[in-house]
Parts: structure tokens; C-alpha cells; sequence
């Protein structure tokens, strides 16, 4: 089961969610000047900094091998397209949440393979796990996530109002992909669950917070709803691309684990993302209200 999640499953994934992210972009979307900054800002940001995060964390914590390289492995993706529903939720832009998930998912094209060139052993704690050739980490983001993202945006453009009518589903499409992917391989490693659980929660909730905090700082210049759109953003990671980036590096074994942790690190995002995205939200209509004569 996990060399069928691993070979064919978690790619053909990916690329689905990126061709449904890529349904949120349209050509004119980039005429929107506005928010070409903080979108720019705010996808880079995470980019460069948030390893910095993920490096102080497994080195001041104490975690399994395999939940500190998945830390690390996140911090190195950019944002996920969940983090478009976090934002409608809370009353904010999705067009500019959007805007940083597919400037991230390119960006990331030079950024992962720097980070793994700058330090080839950054996702090999202990020489555990496998290097990663950049040059093989480049044909992956280009075939599973820059090629199906263009081919969604181009699809919007064509056909907008079918993709419209649509977007509700592909949503859904989205959230159900990732809780295949997750369930069935959790389902195939559940021995190994009690014993990491602590680490699983303690790592993710760590760099979930940090990141959020983080995102804040990053769009202090912002507008305040541009910032809760970063702080958003920078706590939400692309769940597909870090499952991919393991099947690259880590062992039938150690991949389990990495499931593991994914799987625990989407319970504790979703357990703070939605109880911030509706103080958010609340906060936004009591400030409509009073602005309102």
C-alpha cells in the first residue's frame, strides 16, 4: 500500500490540487497592483524565513528523527490551498490568499533546491535519510505542481463560468484528496502513532504558532486584513508537496512515520486555523458595523 501511496498516489495528488489552486488565478487577477506587493512579500517571506524557524525548532526540541525532518520538510513548501478556505472563513481576500499560494508554488521552484543545495544535509538528521539531488527536486515541482498550476489558471480563463459553478466542488475535491492520502496511509502505520504522538502535536502546534506569528510580523506594513491573509498563509503548508518531498528522501519505514505526523500536523493546524479564522472574522463585522453610519 505504501509504495502505491508513494509512487503513483500522493504525485497524481499533488497535481490535482494544484490544477484546482490554479482555478483560483486569472491572467487579470495580476492587474490587481494592490496586491502584487504583499502577495510578493508575503510568499518570499515564508519562503526564506520559515526554514529559519523549522531549523531553530528541531534544534532546540527533542523529536523523533522523523518528525523533525517533516518540520523541516514543511517549512520548505509554501502555502497549501486550504489556506483559501481559512482566509473565506474569516472574511478576508481570497483572491490575494490565492495570489501567495501560486506565487509561492513558483518561487519554491528556486528556493527549495537552494535551501538543499546550501545544506546538503538539512533533510538528512543523522544521515537517516536519503540526499536529494536538487536537479531531481526541480523536474518533480515543475511536472507536479508549475505544469498542472499553469493548467488551471489557463482553464479559468477559457472557461470561467464553468469553473465558477464548480469552485464549490473543487474545494471539497481538495480537502477530500488530502484526507485520502492521509487516512490511507495512517491507516497503514497505526502502531506507530502512540508512541510519536507527543512530538507529533508538540512539533506541529510549535511551528503552527511561530509561523502564525511570524506572518504577523511580516505584514506589519499591511493592511490589517493583508496581515491576518499572511498570518494565515504562513501557518498553512502544502501537505501534498511534503508527502512527495518524502517519498524522495525517506524509506517505506520512515515514510509511514512522515504520514504520521502530516496527518497529525493537518488535526492541529485545522484546531487553530478555524477558531482564528472566526475571531477574525468576528472582529471584522464588529468593526463593519461600527464603521457603518
Amino acid at each position: 500500500m505504501l509504495y502505491f501511496l508513494t509512487t503513483y498516489a500522493v504525485p497524481i495528488n499533488l497535481a490535482i490540487l494544484m490544477l484546482v489552486a490554479g482555478t483560483e488565478i486569472r491572467r487579470s487577477d495580476l492587474k490587481e497592483i494592490r496586491l502584487l506587493k504583499p502577495a510578493i512579500v508575503g510568499s518570499v517571506g515564508q519562503l526564506l524565513f520559515l526554514p529559519l524557524i523549522a531549523a531553530a525548532i528541531v534544534t532546540f526540541v527533542d523529536l523523533h528523527h522523523v518528525v523533525a525532518a517533516g518540520v523541516v520538510i514543511l517549512a520548505l513548501c509554501p502555502g497549501g490551498g486550504i489556506s483559501n478556505a481559512y482566509c473565506y472563513f474569516a472574511k478576508c481576500s481570497v483572491l490575494l490568499s490565492a495570489l501567495m499560494t501560486a506565487m509561492g508554488s513558483v518561487f519554491c521552484l528556486v528556493t527549495i533546491p537552494a535551501f538543499i543545495v546550501a545544506n546538503p544535509v538539512l533533510l538528512g538528521f543523522d544521515g537517516r535519510l536519503a540526499p536529494v539531488p536538487a536537479a531531481t527536486i526541480v523536474q518533480h515541482l515543475i511536472a507536479y505542481m508549475i505544469v498542472p498550476l499553469a493548467i488551471g489558471a489557463l482553464t479559468r480563463d477559457l472557461a470561467p463560468h464553468v469553473v465558477e459553478r464548480s469552485r464549490s466542488m473543487l474545494r471539497i475535491l481538495s480537502l477530500g484528496l488530502i484526507a485520502f492520502i492521509l487516512v490511507t496511509a495512517l491507516a497503514t502505520v497505526a502502531s506507530q502513532v502512540p508512541h510519536l504522538l507527543f512530538d507529533i502535536v508538540a512539533a506541529a502546534a510549535l511551528f503552527i504558532l511561530l509561523a502564525m506569528a511570524f506572518g504577523a510580523v511580516l505584514g506589519i506594513k499591511m493592511s490589517e486584513e493583508e496581515r491576518h491573509v499572511t498570518t494565515i498563509e504562513s501557518g498553512v503548508r502544502n501537505i501534498a508537496l511534503a508527502l512527495t518531498l518524502g517519498t524522495l528522501t525517506m524509506n517505506e519505514y520512515d515514510f509511514s512515520a512522515l504520514a504520521a505526523f502530516l496527518t497529525g500536523y493537518l488535526a492541529v493546524e485545522i484546531a487553530i486555523m478555524l477558531p482564528y479564522a472566526a475571531l477574525v472574522a468576528r472582529r471584522r463585522a464588529l468593526q463593519g458595523a461600527i464603521a457603518r453610519p
